[in-house]
């Protein structure tokens, strides 16, 4: 069921849809005009000041011409004046690995979407910041606040080119309040909202897209932590014709079935029995971690306390300590036309992976990543402590894990590496310091381009909680360990540890540059605005863009598999898929960046979704090279 749409829902409603399809803006007006007299009043927009803008004549009654005539508009911008910050200039004067080169002062900073909104090849940026989006445009490496736009709530994104047009569109993950959740991209900084049939219900962090029954079409899954009243949980839409969606098929898609994975009943002390979202998911990434072709499905789950409806001993904190929290691990097990996932985790990882005691952990952050080289994606996973007070004690549970990879096709296993990757210090920590580690979010970046991926890793902790109030950054050696890059040398930091990051090479130097979205609320009292840092590491390395893409007009490659390799050997130098999802919140370009050391040249294979490899030899370094392939 549609929540009940509230003055802000009218607002963005009125001035923001798209007048294509029809049918569904029909829809809208009548959900709209409650007592059906064919006009919405302003008793059902009280205090909404677009209202007045919609009502052309000024009669107090937006008629369907009137609301058909103001949906003609694309997303409204909101003129709220230049949003682009100061540099400190101790920062713009930093001798560091990463230097602060901009500041978007734009509040409660969530999370953001790297597109193309402007030129095909610029490098912007969408920010989510609640009730509002934010544009960033990049002209050449110097970035600027470009626009404004009305959102219900905005939490993470989806990025996905829904429409075909080889620009990727936002989808923007939020709760239903009655907005429009896929933006598609005009190409001139503007976005027109459209119901592609996959609108989210409860409160939505990320969104994935993958095919995941290899049927040709792309489905969505959204990842959602409710929290009030709003009981609705995560979704799984399958792509249908047309770049549409079919109808939620979350409660089918475990094979065999597991009661209550994804609902939970709890008795409500004055509603009675009903559903209650059973787990709430935060970090969520798809990727073929068996190497059978099909993408498979990693998240992870926290017993969040926070906001929970009825109150300090309430039915909501009473079914939050039920919830199972942790590592989970679907493995996909589809046929075309049925999407079906086995949950193997324990087999997988260990008895340890997830739990529904205080003795579990609490995953928030995976990040998919090949440190070994070997050509497969291992999994970093972090969690974070619960508690700390008086009222509420930290509990005693783990902060991170490093998992290899050991899969074979049909059968995925890890085996725990936390200790020697360099992880297991974190878990050592006292509690009392242990609780100032939140590893929320993190990303997979060759930051020196020598070829072995590093990591990058907020800390979503206070400044004035947490003797490291900044993300750390971890240099991978190549010898299957990590070693922490200290603060002073990485300059990455400024206010709190961060909420959420993304990683692009804005200034198009070849280096993997980092955004930092420090947005307060949600319990964190971060420096509350975005932060893009420059990479300036200088050691000669090189390093490669593959941009994968097929059909006619060609299109980006989503699920690609894609190997580099020294040429005319078999030595890996560097493995991926193209995708947008690698960790939370925030997504990446679906151009994937290589460090190559000391190569000049790769050669590289290209493994589709359909299980067919296409080879390319002796592909220059130094700049993005655009791999075409030619369907059989």
């Amino acid at each position: 069921m549609k929540t009940t749409l509230s003055p802000l829902a009218i607002l963005t409603l009125i001035v923001a849809l798209d007048p294509s399809p029809v049918l569904a803006q029909e829809r809208i007006f009548q959900r709209l005009d409650k007592n059906g007299d064919g006009a919405i009043t302003r008793d059902e927009s009280p205090g909404d000041a677009a209202f007045n803008r919609a009502d052309a004549d000024g009669d107090g009654r937006v008629t369907r011409e009137e609301f058909a005539h103001r949906s003609s508009r694309r997303s409204e911008e909101r003129r709220i004046g230049s949003l682009d910050g100061p540099i400190p200039e101790d920062a713009a004067q930093a001798e560091t690995d990463f230097q602060l080169v901009y500041v978007h002062t734009g509040k409660i900073a969530q999370a953001s979407a790297i597109l193309n909104a402007f030129e095909q090849d610029s490098t912007d940026f969408l920010i989510a910041s609640k009730p509002r989006v934010h544009l960033v445009r990049n002209r050449e490496g110097q970035l600027t606040h470009a626009a404004t736009f009305q959102a219900d709530n905005a939490n993470g994104w989806g990025l996905h080119d829904f429409n075909r047009d080889g620009r990727f569109d936002p989808y923007v993950a939020q709760q239903e309040k009655g907005q429009t959740d896929v933006w598609l991209n005009e190409g001139d900084g503007r976005f027109t909202p459209t119901d592609a049939g996959n609108e989210t219900l409860g409160n939505t962090r990320n969104v994935l897209f993958a095919d995941f029954d290899g049927d040709g079409f792309i489905d969505s899954y959204h990842s959602v932590s409710s929290f009030g009243a709003n009981h609705s949980g995560s979704q799984l839409h399958p792509g249908v014709a047309g770049g549409r969606f079919g109808p939620d098929i979350i409660r089918e898609v475990l094979d065999p079935p597991i009661p209550r994975f994804w609902y939970a009943v709890a008795n409500h002390p004055e509603r009675g029995e009903e559903e209650w979202s059973n787990k709430m998911f935060k970090g969520a990434i798809v990727r073929d971690f068996d190497g059978d072709g099909k993408p498979d499905l990693v998240t992870g789950a926290y017993a969040d306390l926070g906001f929970q409806e009825g109150g300090r001993g309430g039915v909501g904190q009473r079914w939050v300590e039920q919830q199972d929290r942790g590592l989970f691990v679907l493995h996909n097990r589809s046929t075309p036309g049925r999407i079906r996932f086995r949950e193997v985790a324990k087999e997988a990882v260990g008895d340890w992976a997830y739990g529904d005691t205080k003795a579990h952990w609490n995953v928030y952050a995976v990040v998919p990543i090949d440190y070994d080289r070997d050509g497969d994606f291992d999994l970093f996973a972090a969690a974070v402590v619960r508690g700390g007070s008086r009222l509420r004690p930290a509990e005693d549970t783990r902060s991170a894990a490093f998992l290899e990879n050991v899969s074979e096709p049909g059968r995925i296993r890890f085996v725990d590496r936390t200790e020697e990757a360099g992880f297991q210090r974190f878990n050592d920590l006292p509690l009392s310091e242990r609780r100032h580690v939140s590893f929320a979010s993190g990303a997979p970046i060759d930051f020196d381009n020598d070829g072995w991926v590093d990591l990058c890793l907020v800390n979503r902790r206070d400044n004035f909680k947490t003797p490291w109030p900044w993300p750390h950054l971890f240099r991978n050696t190549g010898e299957g360990s990590f070693v922490e890059v200290d603060y002073e040398t990485h300059g990455i930091g400024g206010g709190g540890g961060g909420r959420d990051l993304n990683y692009a090479d804005f200034d198009a130097d070849g280096r993997v540059d980092l955004v930092i979205h420090d947005g307060a609320g949600g319990g964190y009292d971060g420096a509350d605005n975005s932060r893009v840092y420059a990479n300036r590491v200088e050691n000669g390395n090189h390093w490669i863009r593959l941009h994968v893409v097929d059909g006619d007009p060609a299109r980006t490659c989503i699920g690609a598999r894609v190997t580099l390799f020294a040429p005319g050997t078999q030595t890996i130098l560097g493995h991926d898929e193209v995708r947008t999802d690698f960790c939370y919140r925030s997504k990446r370009s679906p151009i994937p960046h290589f460090g190559v050391g000391s190569a000049t040249e790769v050669d590289v294979v290209v493994k589709t979704r359909s299980g067919v490899e296409h080879e390319f030899k002796n592909i220059s370094a130094n700049q993005t090279q655009t791999l075409t392939i030619t369907r059989p």
